[in-house]
């Protein structure tokens, strides 16, 4: 999502609207089998409630969805001067920003900023302002985990829920091939693929020789 600072104008009404028309065509159709593919996360609240965040290093901001926040958080919610766009250009209605204390793994970072969105294609996403607080990340995407801290400790990446069975702590899927075909690839520059289509782009396997 992009998400830009923005002032409040006498149009701000009728943008609203016009983002909530478009925010419910992408929920009735704009996820894709990428999106469903993307890794997710077993994140802990502050009361060690557990959910599942969207690991997402192309989001600018962490995300959540308004329908999500407790009694509590609505009333400390604060106003944003942020406007969001979904992966599609569509407009996403942003309704305030919360901070909120968030684990993963052995780790706890308090204060973490939310953006909090009306509706988006998944509940919670971790964008790079939340990944940038974690040193040394490194991926191991034979065996579906995350590795933080040098390699000290690992963490699970999980299916979207519509993929039916996810990982479980110990990293196995029921009813599934857990020996699935992973391969790590390497883009030699950033590039924006538009929705619903398709694009040759230059990359590489990290450790493979050509012709092998």
């Amino acid at each position: 999502m992009d998400l830009r600072e923005s002032g409040v104008s006498d149009n701000d009404a009728g943008e609203r609207r016009e983002a909530e028309a478009q925010a419910t065509a992408a929920d009735e159709g704009i996820a894709s089998e990428g999106l469903n593919s993307t890794p997710y996360v077993k994140i802990r609240w502050a009361n060690d409630k557990e959910d599942i965040a969207l690991f997402d290093t192309g989001a600018q901001w962490s995300l959540k969805c308004e329908g999500l926040l407790t009694a509590e958080e609505r009333r400390s919610m604060q106003s944003s001067s942020l406007s969001g766009r979904g992966v599609s250009g569509e407009k996403i209605p942003v309704v305030g920003e919360i901070w909120r204390s968030v684990g993963i793994g052995g780790l706890t970072f308090e204060n973490q900023r939310f953006i909090v969105v009306e509706r988006m294609i998944c509940q919670i996403i971790l964008g790079i302002d939340f990944w940038s607080r974690i040193s040394n990340l490194s991926f191991d995407f034979n065996r579906s985990v995350m590795r933080m801290n040098g390699g000290g400790e690992e963490i699970n990446l999980l299916q979207h829920p519509s993929m039916g069975s996810m990982a479980g702590v110990e990293g196995e899927c029921e009813g599934e091939d857990t020996k699935k075909n992973w391969v790590e690839v390497v883009v030699d520059e950033e590039i924006r693929i538009p929705a619903k289509s398709e694009m040759f782009v230059n990359c590489y396997v990290p450790g493979m020789e050509a012709g092998r």
